[in-house]
């Protein structure tokens, strides 16, 4: 399931990333602002588990792609937002969309019975996961 996982993510950041001339971690940004709205720089770092000077350079670029801007927080002026421009916005829902195809092609080709166990698997994962968690709760 891993190295289906592993392979699925890496055909589709190679795909995309050509298409729209970004890297793994650009696309991941402009996903995860269209999701989740404007934040800080910091809010960024801590959600995609990513060095603070590797993000600035991400955000430094976007923003010089015109995808997203900085801009005060009206709420405390000492706050820096990172957001996403209408080109960054329309961007990362194509690439939503386009992940999603990508993944039913890709399931498509497994066949019905891979599909049904695969998704048995996620279901004891996410149990597991559940379990786990409850413990430290």
């Amino acid at each position: 399931m891993m190295k289906f996982g592993h392979h699925l993510m890496k055909s589709f950041k190679h795909m995309a990333g050509e298409k729209y001339n970004l890297n793994k971690t650009q696309m991941r940004t402009l996903v995860m602002l269209r999701r989740r709205g404007s934040h800080t720089m910091s809010d960024i770092v801590a959600h995609m588990n990513i060095e603070k000077g590797s993000m600035t350079s991400v955000v430094d670029n976007l923003t010089k792609e015109g995808l997203v801007r900085r801009e005060r927080d009206e709420n405390d002026r000492r706050k820096v937002l990172i957001s996403l421009l209408p080109p960054g916005h329309t961007i990362a829902c194509q690439l939503e969309k386009e992940m999603e195809a990508h993944i039913q092609e890709q399931l498509d080709l497994l066949g019905e019975e891979k599909v049904k166990s695969l998704l048995e698997l996620v279901d004891v994962v996410k149990e597991s996961l559940h379990i786990w968690e409850n413990k430290f709760e």
